[in-house]
């Protein structure tokens, strides 16, 4: 299922739900769904994470719409991994968002992964001191993908 939720002059949040898997894994027995979260705006990457998450229906995907919906969200959910769209935005512009997700406060903290346009220079040294931990261009990589989500899934499982 698809789902939106919208307020005029604040916002709105887009949501699917992706089947689950019948059987039980080790991270979802006992313990809340590994959750993935995704900021931004493009319809395009929200459509290429659905697809990718569909290979694993044990991992939640959830939206923000706007960056003040995602740090509440980020708040409120144990999560694996944040993804971040910066579209073709400088990390700079950023700098405030990251600092807010890397104090949230959950152990362990998710990993941020920024996700860019094909092309866009990023300071990765500079996006390090702000939290983020890697960056993925666009049209998503699904092998690269895929191993950010392992490792942050392994990171929370290890910490729990």
């Amino acid at each position: 299922a698809i789902g939106l939720e919208s307020t005029e002059g604040v916002g709105s949040t887009f949501w699917i739900e992706l089947p689950r898997e019948r059987r039980q894994t080790p991270r979802t027995l006992g313990h809340e769904q590994p959750t993935v979260l995704y900021i931004g705006d493009n319809q395009d990457s929200l459509k290429q994470l659905s697809r990718l998450l569909g290979q694993r229906p044990h991992i939640r995907l959830k939206t923000a719409h706007t960056e003040l919906v995602g740090v509440e969200s980020a708040s409120e959910h144990s999560l694996e991994l944040i993804l971040l769209d910066l579209g073709r935005a400088s990390l700079q512009d950023y700098a405030a968002l990251l600092t807010q997700l890397r104090n949230i406060g959950s152990n362990p903290p998710p990993r941020i992964v920024a996700l860019t346009e094909k092309g866009a220079r990023v300071d990765v040294e500079r996006g390090q001191a702000l939290g983020l931990h890697d960056v993925l261009a666009k049209p998503i990589d699904p092998a690269k993908f895929f191993n950010l989500l392992d490792r942050g899934v392994r990171l929370a499982d290890q910490a729990g």
